[in-house]
């Protein structure tokens, strides 16, 4: 196993494991996917025709992530960004309201538009509707060392939208501290009940219907709860 990847066997560690809400969290994954690739197949096809007349480049943007078990996979997004984005900086976190966006990107990038095309990693079964969003090696690496138990959302498969960015916590909108310790409030107590949660308020964020700024939504554990999950085990480096 390379060093620089997070355990394998994560899952098998995971305390929270449930095989039968896994797997039929996986088949509703299926079947909403299906559904939604139907009903918004006209809007990604003027999508990928709009990135493709209004600037230079492929119309979708691939990067590997870090998915379930510290597994690398490509996610698909569509290209929001001139092509040479990072060829200067390096690995960046991009923001709200990125310079290097194309018009076109820009829209997308507010609305979340620009991520509908990892609905066919969802099909693939890289990654679920909800979960925590997925991160680059490039970020990984610097995180677990500095997050105790950064590494515990590799614990399930990626998602769309999770705990973290239905309250706010997305990107580069708030610290990165935040944003895990809701990650992991997820993992740790996933749900359909909280799914459902998840999905509904997402939605209210993307119509504009309710206030998107990070909110600290974790609910309090009783002080042997907390000491007895700081117990748990670790995914190894």
């Amino acid at each position: 196993m390379s060093p620089d990847r997070a355990n394998p066997d994560a899952q098998a560690t995971d305390p929270a494991a449930d095989v039968g809400y896994d797997g039929l969290k996986r088949l509703l994954d299926i079947v909403a996917t299906l559904f939604f690739l139907v009903l918004l197949g006209p809007l990604m096809a003027g999508l990928a025709l709009l990135v493709a007349v209004t600037s230079k480049g492929p119309v979708f943007y691939r990067q590997k992530r870090v998915g379930r078990g510290g597994e690398e996979f490509t996610v698909l997004k569509f290209r929001s960004m001139r092509v040479d984005a990072e060829s200067a900086s390096g690995p960046v976190w991009a923001k709200s309201d990125d310079p290097r966006s194309t018009p076109v990107g820009l829209v997308m990038r507010r609305t979340f538009l620009d991520e509908l095309p990892q609905l066919f990693n969802v099909l693939a079964g890289q990654m679920s509707i909800v979960g925590p969003r997925p991160e680059r090696q490039f970020f990984v690496l610097q995180f677990r060392e500095t997050l105790p138990g950064y590494d515990r959302r590799h614990f399930v498969r990626p998602g769309l939208t999770g705990w973290a960015q239905a309250y706010g916590w997305r990107g580069d909108e708030g610290d990165i501290a935040g944003r895990t310790r809701h990650d992991l409030w997820y993992v740790d107590h996933r749900s359909f009940a909280v799914d459902a949660h998840i999905v509904w308020r997402t939605l209210l964020v993307m119509f504009r219907l309710i206030d998107g700024a990070p909110m600290e939504v974790i609910p309090p554990e009783p002080a042997e709860v907390a000491g007895a999950r700081s117990a748990e085990p670790q995914p190894e480096p």
